[in-house]
């Protein structure tokens, strides 16, 4: 399969959940106008609306693989869930994250407000299923992210430092964290699709292969991002989640990812102080920033963590491998090139 053919297919899935999509953002903005918001909410799920979205794709196409013969249309409904979902959490990490957008104590409540209501409409829509199983999924997610955002905020930081040494033992907190804060919810949307989709006359383990190809997928995906954090880039690359001047933010609020806390133990002076030097730090320079990105490629964290994630890749196409082989299983192998096509790392990957 061509990369074309395959970002034509996730364009195609995205146009078909769109007017589901727009049907709750009607409802829920109906609802705001009854409890005045600002516009920071819905500017997230409208600048979402028009791009061809990951988790829309993994819910699908998990649908078709576990049956070819399911109908499209069926499925639509879940694939809006999963979204509205993610935009609840996009909402409230906001906050947590303490975002550029989030400008002042009236934008922190709308988004709380919103977030509740994408939430709700999310739990809604996949209720149409019949699947109380698939529902209670979102609640569990939620605590997922809420236990990886206090893995954040309280265990992974510079001051605790000193109960995250050596390396092996930080690892074990950091990958819970990864694994909750994005894993977790790739997993349940690959999850609810083969869920809703599988034929109930066979006895397969394919809904268990999917939920696990979308927790790796997930979690690698999060480990690069966390590189990404590290990459100077200009305005014109902004993203709809994420701001050019959210870059640098976990080492502005103190908190400890693998590329920093591998540079930190393993860089020599010049570089550990690259680090160190920005830690905590909310004014940061652009030259700071520079020798701290530069540190982060030479103390051999870049490629520690490119390793890390390739290990990832590898056991993801293993596990698909357990799938029949089929063009739904082609699209999900190819989807591992969202673990590199991230915007922020591009000038950091090459030939991966």
């Amino acid at each position: 399969m061509k990369t074309d053919d395959y970002f034509q297919e996730m364009r195609r899935i995205s146009k078909l959940v769109q007017p589901e999509l727009e049907r709750s953002i009607k409802d829920i903005e109906s609802r705001i106008r009854r409890d005045p918001s600002s516009e920071t909410g819905l500017k997230l799920v409208r600048k979402r609306l028009k791009k061809p979205k990951l988790r829309d794709l993994l819910t699908y196409v998990s649908y078709m693989a576990v049956n070819p013969n399911n109908d499209p249309q069926q499925i639509s409904k879940a694939c809006a869930s999963m979204e509205l979902l993610n935009c609840s959490t996009y909402a409230f990490n906001w906050i947590l994250d303490q975002k550029q957008q989030v400008e002042s104590n009236e934008d922190i409540n709308n988004l709380i407000v919103f977030g509740n209501l994408l939430r709700e409409r999310s739990q809604e829509l996949l209720s149409e299923y019949g699947r109380l199983d698939l529902v209670k999924g979102i609640g569990e997610i939620s605590r997922d992210i809420y236990e990886a955002q206090h893995l954040d905020s309280f265990i992974l930081t510079y001051e605790n430092i000193h109960n995250l040494v050596p390396l092996e033992k930080f690892e074990k907190f950091y990958n819970e964290r990864v694994e909750k804060i994005t894993g977790s919810f790739y997993g349940l949307c690959s999850f609810v699709g083969a869920s809703i989709g599988e034929d109930k006359k066979r006895n397969d383990k394919s809904k268990e292969i999917l939920r696990r190809f979308g927790i790796m997928l997930g979690t690698a995906g999060q480990i690069m991002n966390d590189l990404g954090d590290f990459v100077l880039v200009t305005e014109d690359k902004v993203s709809v989640e994420k701001s050019y001047k959210d870059q640098f933010s976990d080492i502005r609020q103190a908190r400890l990812t693998l590329p920093a806390m591998y540079t930190i133990l393993y860089g020599n002076d010049e570089e550990k102080n690259a680090v160190l030097s920005l830690m905590g730090s909310t004014n940061l320079y652009f030259s700071k920033m520079a020798q701290c990105q530069d540190a982060i490629i030479s103390s051999g964290a870049k490629d520690y963590v490119l390793n890390k994630t390739k290990r990832y890749r590898r056991q993801i196409k293993e596990l698909l491998h357990k799938l029949p082989p089929s063009y739904w299983r082609d699209i999900l192998s190819m989807s591992t090139m969202h673990i590199y096509t991230n915007k922020y790392t591009h000038g950091m990957v090459k030939n991966v």
